[in-house]
């Protein structure tokens, strides 16, 4: 006679979070490059630091028993990773007084609340978005409205600004900055910082990714069109494919002695994240500002997936909402820097380098 059993086994999370993302991509590139971390364990979680080791002089002398000694005094850094949970504004909902509507049909009203739970998810995706790119600091989890639990932004991590809440090590707190409109950028600037971040990461060969905004990144590819003029020269001019009718000056990969920078665009960097709830709007710190990462050392760690949940229907028509719960993680900011909007500038400003 058969029977029944059960097979215990870690249940898969839903991949409806990263079909959100890869159908808006464009408008998420935080979330679509950095990879998915492991499952938070608490609110505020203690990860060790990654990345090279310390090296040591280890000669020794022959017929030497081990220095036990040294056992039990390592300590290796760790950095304090904030989750924060994160909720529509406005939810879905597709009205009672739909179906009152001519030629309505039972396909058009599950079409119509498809759509109204897609935007949606767009919705919280892309606010979700802004927060990690932001220059927003870490709040810990508390009990009022004042102290709601908040994850620190990308550009917060790479801040040269000492940290009040969860700092970094000092250790590998971040010495690279610039301070700059996109338009006073020079090559020789981005090349500094470049440089000084090998230095600061000891690699030969680092490999760096930029997230920017299209300002910044229309700025760092008229370093290809620029021209010295030398005095008793006649100027040159470069003319394209007189069939192409197509006039291209774009630079995604920047490579000097020790480092390349491969670069892309992105406008969901430094927004101002209002806190009462209103509408996150896109200005010059947007378009204007970057972050120069070891995508290695990032993750968003995802305690619950973007979920939709659907609320009881009490007459007014189907309903719900969506939420997720996760963290930007920054694992070692060491070699890495922000490019910030600077609406004052006259000159870009680099720092520690």
């Amino acid at each position: 006679m058969g029977g029944f059993y059960t097979v215990d086994h870690a249940l898969k999370i839903n991949d409806y979070y990263d079909k959100v993302i890869k159908a808006f991509r464009r408008n998420m590139k935080i979330q679509a490059i950095l990879r998915r971390g492991p499952t938070p364990v608490g609110w505020m979680q203690e990860v060790e630091v990654e990345g090279d080791t310390p090296a040591y002089e280890l000669g020794a002398v022959e017929g030497g028993d081990f220095d036990e000694t040294g056992l039990a005094k390592r300590t290796n850094l760790v950095m304090q990773i904030q989750a924060q949970k994160f909720r529509s504004k406005r939810g879905y909902l597709v009205t009672r007084e739909t179906k009152l509507l001519p030629g309505y049909t039972e396909k058009k009203g599950e079409a119509a609340l498809a759509r109204a739970i897609r935007k949606d998810a767009e919705e919280v995706a892309r606010s979700i978005e802004f927060a990690l790119g932001s220059a927003q600091e870490a709040v810990a989890r508390g009990t009022s409205d004042s102290t709601v639990a908040k994850t620190r932004g990308m550009m917060s991590w790479l801040s040269t600004s000492t940290h009040l809440v969860q700092p970094i090590p000092s250790a590998i707190m971040p010495t690279i900055g610039i301070s700059t409109k996109a338009a006073l950028l020079t090559e020789a600037e981005l090349k500094r910082a470049l440089t000084a971040a090998a230095k600061q990461a000891g690699d030969g060969e680092l490999q760096l990714t930029m997230l920017c905004g299209i300002d910044l990144k229309q700025a760092m590819s008229n370093f290809l069109g620029k021209a010295e003029t030398v005095s008793g020269f006649t100027n040159l001019i470069q003319r394209t494919e007189p069939k192409s009718r197509k006039i291209e000056l774009i630079c995604d990969e920047f490579t000097y002695d020790g480092v390349t920078l491969k670069s892309l665009v992105c406008n969901t960097l430094n927004a101002t994240l209002p806190n009462n709830g209103s509408a996150i709007t896109q200005g010059a710190e947007c378009f204007q500002s970057g972050v120069v990462i070891r995508p290695e050392f990032w993750s968003i760690d995802t305690l619950e997936s973007l979920t939709a949940f659907d609320l009881p229907d009490r007459g007014g028509g189907p309903r719900g909402y969506h939420e997720a719960i996760l963290r930007l993680a920054c694992r070692n900011p060491v070699g890495q820097f922000a490019i910030v909007y600077n609406s004052s500038a006259t000159a870009s400003v680099v720092t520690g380098a």
